[in-house]
């Protein structure tokens, strides 16, 4: 499972992870306050395959309440689950667990555009690693590469991968591979003609830097 900000190994490591936010770090009717939680939870919705009835009009907050609370009458009563409020006061649930399970296609194609420059970006990381650095976000110093994340700014993962989708035709040209023929890590695109293109699209267009993992 892989979101522009972290990569889980596998769909239940990701799981774990959003499901721990509701059912250890937060209490029902709290609202998930970690910066770093609610950035992976708003990637996680662009996954969703009804992201656009997700996200309405926008998304105000994730908070946390009862699974029973929409129209889930059949789970156990002290479910909890992740939910979204959005900027005019309306609450939906998130349903994680299908954004996980049944991503939309063009989170697929981002995925194999993100492995399609997994060397650029790994390059990048060591290269600018070769010395102790300050991160920009929190401020704490980076020694080893290992400590370091890359994120990109000014474009965003989103309209760096949106804007090659657009140069190229649209997200429906963009089909994919997938080598093990069974979870969605590893895909590939399946032209390499368009693979190519990408990469230059990449390295033309990107704006990388290297924070603290920490920090993402």
């Amino acid at each position: 499972m892989i979101l522009p900000s972290r990569t889980f190994p596998t769909r239940a490591a990701a799981k774990k992870f959003f499901r721990t936010l509701h059912n250890d770090k937060y209490r029902v009717g709290e609202v998930v306050t970690d910066a770093v939680d609610d950035q992976l939870l708003r990637e996680l919705v662009e996954h969703h395959p009804r992201a656009a009835e997700k996200v309405g009009p926008g998304i105000a907050e994730f908070y946390i309440d009862y699974t029973t609370s929409g129209d889930r009458s059949f789970v156990r009563p002290d479910y909890t689950g992740i939910w979204i409020r959005d900027v005019e006061g309306d609450t939906r649930d998130f349903s994680y667990n299908i954004a996980i399970d049944e991503p939309t296609d063009q989170a697929v194609a981002r995925e194999a555009l993100r492995n399609e420059v997994e060397d650029l970006r790994v390059s990048f990381r060591e290269d600018a690693m070769r010395t102790p650095r300050k991160c920009p976000r929190s401020g704490t110093v980076m020694r080893r590469w290992e400590e370091a994340a890359v994120v990109y700014e000014s474009p965003s993962w989103s309209a760096l991968t949106q804007s090659f989708a657009v140069a190229v035709g649209g997200w429906d040209k963009l089909e994919t591979d997938s080598g093990d023929g069974g979870i969605k890590i590893g895909r590939t695109l399946r032209d390499r003609s368009l693979a190519r293109q990408w990469r230059t699209h990449w390295q033309k267009f990107a704006n990388p830097i290297v924070v603290s993992k920490s920090a993402v």
